[in-house]
């Protein structure tokens, strides 16, 4: 009788500022999976340890994982240590830079590396989905414009227009102004600051 594949139970955790260290990080994995994520230590690495079910693997994505304010090696530790659970498989997204020196530091994290993506220039409507999806999570609604001009003062690229999108939805907070205005906001002072330092460089 041929082998079933193990089934994958995906969950997206959305790093950045939001995980402040290892158990934020384990909270937020048990909560995307929504599961209780009450308790400390050793006893969320426990819940985790004993997650995934017969036949069940984890596909756990760490989004903008280098933007939690860990150092390099703290974070690469919490993150390997997530990789060792059983069944657990785990994706890193971040930017190229802290994660090659997070990886440097890690020799056994860098070890369990099977491959690399480098994400490149993506087209607009992929652009408004992401955003879309994204906005979702705090009840946000990203109009076209919006997402046109993020879409633009980031070059297409990914993580560029995420960090503007967060920046315009604190900006939101801060000054209780529509989305779609902080965007405008966000992305003209981008432009003045470019300008600026080609008048500079002249």
């Amino acid at each position: 009788m041929r082998e079933r594949n193990p089934c994958a139970v995906p969950v997206l955790v959305p790093c950045g500022a939001l995980v402040k260290g290892e158990e934020d990080l384990m909270r937020m994995l048990l909560s995307g999976l929504y599961l209780d994520a009450s308790g400390q230590g050793m006893e969320l690495y426990r819940k985790l340890r004993e997650l995934p079910k017969a036949g069940e693997r984890v596909v756990a994505l760490l989004d903008d994982i280098t933007a939690v304010p860990l150092s390099p090696r703290a974070l690469g530790e919490t993150v390997r240590m997530i990789s060792d659970l059983p069944n657990f498989s785990v994706v890193l997204a971040g930017e190229p830079e802290p994660m090659q020196r997070m990886l440097r530091l890690n020799r056994p994290l860098a070890t369990r590396v099977l491959s690399k993506q480098k994400l490149g220039r993506a087209k607009l409507e992929e652009v408004k989905l992401m955003l879309q999806r994204r906005a979702e999570l705090v009840s946000l609604k990203v109009s076209p414009r919006a997402a046109a001009l993020l879409w633009r003062a980031g070059k297409g690229i990914p993580r560029e227009v995420l960090k503007l999108a967060m920046q315009a939805f604190e900006r939101t907070q801060e000054r209780r102004v529509s989305f779609e205005r902080a965007v405008e906001e966000i992305t003209r002072r981008r432009r003045s600051k470019r300008k600026w330092h080609l008048r500079e460089r002249r």
